[in-house]
C-alpha cells in the first residue's frame, strides 16, 4: 500500500468516525489493508449497534474516497471496560470512576503507578484520590497511560 493510499484511507476513516458523532481512540491501517479502530461515543454507550453502523460508514467512506473497498477489512471495537483516557476531556468525563495511571517518570510521591478514584481535572493536573495518601495531582503532560479500572465497575 503506497503512502497516498494510506493517507486517503486514514482521512476517509477519520471523517466517517466524526460524521457518526464518535471519537477515535486507536486507529491503525496495516499494509494488508486491515483497518483496526477503537472508538467511543460521548455520551455513550458505544454498543454493538454503534460498532456495526460505524463499520458500514467507514466502508462507504473508503469507497467514496475512490479506493477499492473490497480490498479492505474493517474491524471496529468499543473502548471496553478498561477504556483508555487520552485527553483532559476524558479525565473530566469519567470523574468518580476508578482508574489506573502510569506516569512517564516518578512523581514527588516516589511513584509511577497510581490506582484510585478519578476526581477530574484542575487546570492541567489530573486529580486522583488514593486510599493510602488521599488526593494527588498529576500533570497530564506526564501521564504515559491511563485507563478505567474495570475491577471496580
Amino acid at each position: 500500500m503506497n503512502p497516498d493510499e494510506t493517507r486517503k484511507a486514514t482521512e476517509a476513516v477519520m471523517q466517517a468516525v466524526l460524521d457518526c458523532g464518535c471519537e477515535v481512540l486507536k486507529l491503525s491501517i496495516g499494509t494488508d489493508r486491515v483497518v483496526r479502530l477503537q472508538a467511543d461515543a460521548d455520551p455513550g454507550p458505544f454498543r454493538l449497534t454503534e460498532c456495526t453502523h460505524l463499520n458500514r460508514s467507514i466502508r462507504n467512506a473508503i469507497a467514496a474516497a475512490g479506493l477499492n473497498v473490497d480490498d479492505y477489512a474493517v474491524e471496529v471495537e468499543s473502548a471496553g471496560t478498561d477504556r483508555p483516557l487520552l485527553t483532559a476531556r476524558h479525565f473530566t468525563r469519567f470523574a468518580g470512576e476508578y482508574v489506573k495511571i502510569v506516569m512517564r517518570q516518578e512523581t514527588p510521591e516516589d511513584r509511577k503507578r497510581y490506582a484510585g478514584i478519578l476526581r477530574g481535572m484542575e487546570g492541567d493536573m489530573v486529580l486522583v484520590e488514593l486510599a493510602d495518601i488521599g488526593l494527588v495531582k498529576l500533570p497530564i503532560a506526564r501521564v504515559a497511560q491511563a485507563n478505567l479500572d474495570p475491577r471496580y465497575a
